[in-house]
């Protein structure tokens, strides 16, 4: 098992907690004041591009909803501060605080630096960082261009985390700073210990986790009371409310949706722009609800920029942060135990009990670590197993079609079984319904069941439609030998039946050719003319 499939997976270990208490609809942003803003408001993106609020009742509940059982990531996206505050920063950090993600038995604790240049000790502390346990990263590092626009590569701000029932908080913090050596020789230690986390195995999880916490909590603080002015730029943040804690609930909620969000700014508005905002919607505008009005019905989003709607220019009037959340149904990375290992494992000429035990044995492992919930590891089980057995009958029906002899005893439990001196082989009919049966299974086992839940990944979709589709061929081209071969066994039973006379053999190879010919009936007329390829969901990418 690779050492970084662990370290990633050990971010999932995510206590559940009590849910905290729903804010009411609208409230979900505080203002930062001192930035000539009169709120901040988070909206979200829809597909055609229109921006609209996030405030949607939970019943009948939303397609992008985020659910307890589901991993979420936000990355970062966009940043765009304002002409006024452009022209008078130079440098700034970027850093993140997410709250309700740590869990409770967690406690944040800031870590040795002194391996480096600077002597923090010598240095005045400003104090100015959220001493709160919470899941910190310093997203950039970066100067101001002329336009106002922070520019970053498009960036994760959180490891995949599994969303439980208690609401999330985010926040953004734009620093500017006075000491950009020392942040940039903090950013670089940060990741140089990172880097050394690779030695966790799965013993170590909680270690892993924990000492990845303090060092996101570390920087950020460091670089927020040593190496920033202590006045932010400005900061904003936001709450998102998981669906089942309101589930029953008619009013609009702050629901935890996937998809794109932008925290924008307002200017206050004036008297008259509230008049003229009121005759455009045809209702009384409220001040603190102008900023959402604005959004909802003159805003545009489009290629991760705000942009009014009826002349196409770039919203200028406020700062605006987009950023996306990423939803993702199951565990977020490679597990250590996939379909790729086991079709190695097989083409390796592992049995399939030997491959079965290695992978139920890896997400037992994972379960009993809360890697897996019981859903994930429910599928994951089920999924291996008939990969497993697919894969052997893949490798049958291309020894059938190569002309290869198969012993009956090779089958398990065999369906149909005559004595070798009849010279019938009955092992491809025996196949075929074994073909026939896999994709049913397929289809009723895995696809209608976990399809949705915990949903199925593009990759294992690609995997299995591998395997699905040499069992579909094969099955196609050998068909018409399972009927001649059927045919031969009717033959060789009424050639014997008529016989005025048989000896005591071949009244015992007659009755069991009887009984073959029955069961072998059966099978026939179970098995369609072609065999077509279950459509694999492939939920999620």
């Amino acid at each position: 098992m690779r050492a970084t499939v662990l370290l990633v997976l050990s971010l999932l270990l995510i206590a559940p907690a009590s849910c905290g208490s729903n804010p009411r609809p609208g409230t979900g942003t505080r203002v930062s004041p001192g930035v000539g803003i009169l709120d901040y408001y988070t909206v979200r993106a829809t597909d055609e591009g229109r921006v609209v609020t996030r405030d949607l009742p939970p019943e009948p509940r939303p397609r992008e909803a985020i659910t307890g059982d589901d991993y979420f990531q936000i990355k970062l996206e966009h940043l765009y501060i304002g002409e006024a505050l452009g022209q008078q920063v130079g440098n700034v950090a970027v850093i993140s605080q997410i709250e309700g993600v740590v869990p409770n038995t967690t406690s944040c604790v800031e870590l040795d630096v002194s391996d480096l240049e600077f002597d923090l000790n010598q240095r005045e502390r400003s104090n100015i960082a959220s001493p709160a346990c919470s899941f910190k990263h310093v997203v950039a590092i970066n100067p101001v261009f002329s336009q106002s626009h922070v520019t970053f590569d498009s960036a994760f701000i959180t490891p995949p985390f599994r969303m439980g029932v208690r609401p999330v908080g985010l926040r953004f913090i734009i620093a500017q700073l006075n000491d950009y050596d020392l942040a940039r020789q903090l950013l670089d230690w940060s990741q140089r210990q990172i880097n050394n986390l690779g030695a966790y195995g799965f013993s170590e999880l909680n270690q892993w986790q924990s000492t990845l916490v303090n060092i996101g909590f570390t920087v950020a603080n460091y670089i927020l009371d040593y190496a920033s002015l202590p006045e932010y730029v400005f900061e904003f943040e936001t709450d998102f409310v998981p669906v089942e804690v309101v589930g029953g609930v008619t009013t609009p909620q702050n629901l935890f949706l996937g998809g794109d969000f932008v925290i924008v700014g307002f200017p206050r508005p004036t008297a008259n722009d509230l008049v003229l905002l009121g005759q455009e919607l045809g209702e009384a505008v409220e001040v603190d609800r102008s900023g959402a009005m604005v959004a909802s019905h003159r805003l545009l989003f489009d290629s991760g920029r705000l942009y009014w709607r009826d002349t196409r220019m770039e919203y200028r009037d406020g700062p605006y942060v987009v950023f996306k959340v990423v939803r993702q149904s199951r565990y977020p990375d490679e597990l250590p135990v996939t379909l790729a290992k086991v079709s190695r494992e097989i083409e390796r000429g592992g049995s399939r009990e030997q491959v079965g035990a290695m992978a139920r044995d890896a997400v037992l492992e994972l379960q009993d670590l809360r890697l897996l919930n019981e859903t994930e590891g429910r599928y994951l089980l089920d999924l291996f197993q008939w990969y497993v057995d697919a894969r052997w009958l893949q490798s049958m029906l291309e020894r059938e079609l190569h002309g290869e002899a198969i012993d009956s005893h090779e089958l398990p439990v065999p369906m149909l079984s005559v004595s070798a001196g009849s010279g019938l082989d009955l092992n491809l009919v025996d196949l075929l319904s074994r073909a026939r049966i896999a994709m049913t299974r397929l289809q009723e086992r895995i696809y209608d069941n976990y399809g949705r839940n915990p949903g199925i990944w593009q990759a294992e979709c690609i995997a299995l439609r591998s395997v699905t589709q040499g069992i579909a061929d094969a099955y196609n081209e050998l068909r018409p030998r399972a009927r001649v071969a059927f045919e031969d066994l009717q033959l060789q039973r009424h050639q014997l039946s008529l016989r005025a006379t048989r000896t005591a053999q071949e009244q015992e190879q007659l009755e069991e050719l009887e009984a073959a010919e029955i069961r072998a009936s059966r099978l026939m007329d179970e098995l369609p003319e072609e065999l077509n390829e279950p459509q694999c969901p492939g939920l999620r990418r």
